[in-house]
């Protein structure tokens, strides 16, 4: 059961999509609407699940370039863990359906949109995507440095986040950077609300 609990939140990427869902709700409070609790929840609920269709779908599409990287080559897909097979874009496309569905209930048309350009979107860019375009096409691992540019970065990148030898696993060394990155990221969306706020009742005061 753990087992599968994991694989899930593996596959649909559920750690990044929770703090997508919780920038949403942030959004949904300091945008001054009329949506309440309830409706904030299940649009919060619509995002996670769109964010995880996409990060599954690119998963199962990557599986092959995915084998050739140290750092993804362990994934369910990649591994051979979970067989490819025609069920799994289905899938994730009735997720993907399903979250814009809910969204449309409570946010209308343009928050829908928004949701699916992001799910859309959901992709590498830059020196990442040429590099797992190079990987696809076999000529060199990403973290192999006698590649191009983009296996030098990405390499560079492995080397730097890499645990330390002998240093301890605590829950504290990745708790510590998200709540960071968490706090400095609701930090901007609120001041950027105030902001809004503000202007908004500057226009109502002044004809």
């Amino acid at each position: 059961m753990l087992t599968a609990i994991n694989m899930t939140v593996s596959i649909l990427k559920l750690r990044i999509g929770t703090f997508i869902a919780l920038a949403a709700v942030v959004g949904v409070m300091t945008g001054g609407g009329e949506l309440g609790v309830i409706k904030a929840l299940v649009f919060a609920v619509a995002v996670l699940g769109a964010s995880g269709a996409a990060g599954g779908f690119n998963q199962y599409y990557e599986r092959v370039s995915d084998r050739m990287m140290a750092r993804t080559h362990q994934r369910p897909f990649a591994s051979g863990l979970l067989k490819e097979g025609f069920i799994w874009p289905l899938s994730f496309l009735a997720l993907l359906s399903g979250s814009l569905l809910m969204a449309w209930s409570v946010g209308g048309t343009l928050a829908t949109l928004l949701v699916f350009m992001g799910a859309a979107m959901d992709r590498s860019f830059g020196p990442m995507l040429r590099a797992e375009r190079r990987a696809r096409a076999g000529a060199v691992s990403p973290e192999d440095e006698t590649g191009g540019r983009a296996e030098r970065l990405s390499a560079k990148a492995l080397r730097r986040t890499a645990a330390k030898p002998g240093l301890p696993a605590r829950w504290i060394n990745g708790a510590l950077p998200l709540t960071v990155i968490g706090g400095i990221g609701l930090g901007v969306v609120e001041s950027c609300g105030a902001a809004w706020k503000s202007v908004s009742d500057y226009r109502q005061i002044i004809p």
